[in-house]
């Protein structure tokens, strides 16, 4: 198992089955067993009243193709979330940064590939099912990224622990891939309710395996229906929870045609004096439409259409 400090903060990376891996302290949660996957942390600390965001560039410590059948996460409570991004456009050198300073740097983080993701609760745990994996290959370089808003009176020490179970090659059926659809065009005025949706449309067909969304502290409810391309059918997902978003599976996977797909909209009700816009802080908004499927075609993608506010992304 493989540790590398910094500063006073650390990340550490163990991988069951890799050589010459010295033995890691046992975090909040248990590595996989030898052989049977690996496991990745990472440890910050939040001061009283403030908001913390901080990345933490890697490299995966698997060291050959890893097919990744399931993932667990434990993580403090109230976390606001963490990500694992896989870097497959952009080169970042491997250290700890704040977030809000690699993002404005690196725009270009918003369009890379998520490989987990968890948010608000202290467990959470996906099983793709039989023969399903995420195919991560060896040495992937990695952004690592937690956000936590500290409203105590009392420091927080944050910590993770995400494991990734692997199944053997001769075991896999077919590969996930997917995407989040965002809206950076969000404006809420004060003192008032309001809705921003998107649609948007595959342009291959997918099997869908599961679906989650993401707003922030104004986002009261998100709901996300069918698109057939011309008219918006029926809810597929609702999600209440801002702060702990429910995640969808669906077994057996939703087909979706190549021209069809999804509208995501969010509800908010802005309750202070000043206007709310877009942002990646707690401060600010969002609106993610997040979608996993099979087969794991890098180059699929649910392409935004159209927009409550006719503002299109190139």
């Amino acid at each position: 198992m493989k540790r590398l400090s910094l500063a006073l903060l650390s990340v550490a990376v163990g991988c069951a089955g890799c050589n010459h891996s010295p033995a890691r302290p046992m975090g909040l949660l248990a590595p996989p067993a030898d052989g049977q996957g690996f496991q990745i942390s990472m440890q910050m600390d939040a001061p009283a009243g403030g908001e913390t965001w901080q990345c933490l560039v890697m490299n995966m410590p698997n060291e050959d193709v890893a097919n990744i059948n399931r993932v667990e996460s434990v993580q403090t409570a109230g976390l606001h979330h963490l990500d694992v991004t896989a870097l497959l456009s952009t080169t970042i050198d491997p250290g700890r940064y704040d977030c809000n300073t690699l993002y404005a740097q690196h725009p270009e983080l918003m369009d890379q590939a998520t490989l987990y993701a968890a948010q608000g609760t202290a467990h959470s745990q996906i099983d793709l099912g039989p023969g399903v994996v995420a195919s991560v290959p060896p040495g992937l370089p990695v952004l690592f990224e937690m956000h936590y808003v500290n409203a105590t009176a009392n420091d927080i020490h944050v910590e993770a622990d995400v494991n990734g179970y692997t199944i053997d090659r001769k075991d896999v059926v077919t590969t996930i891939s997917g995407m989040a659809v965002r809206d950076r065009h969000i404006t809420i005025p004060p003192m008032a309710d309001h809705t921003e949706w998107t649609r948007c449309v595959m342009d291959h067909d997918v099997d869908l395996v599961l679906v989650t969304t993401h707003t922030h502290a104004l986002g009261r409810d998100a709901h996300i229906r069918l698109f057939d391309g011309t008219n918006v059918g029926d809810e597929i997902y609702v999600n209440n929870m801002w702060q702990a978003p429910p995640l969808k599976q669906f077994t057996p996977t939703m087909h979706i045609a190549a021209g069809t797909g999804f509208e995501i909209d969010c509800h908010y009700f802005n309750d202070t004096a000043a206007e709310v816009d877009w942002g990646y802080l707690a401060k600010d908004e969002m609106c993610n439409l997040v979608l996993v499927w099979t087969p794991g075609d890098a180059n699929a993608t649910c392409k935004a259409v159209a927009t409550s506010d006719g503002i299109l992304d190139p």
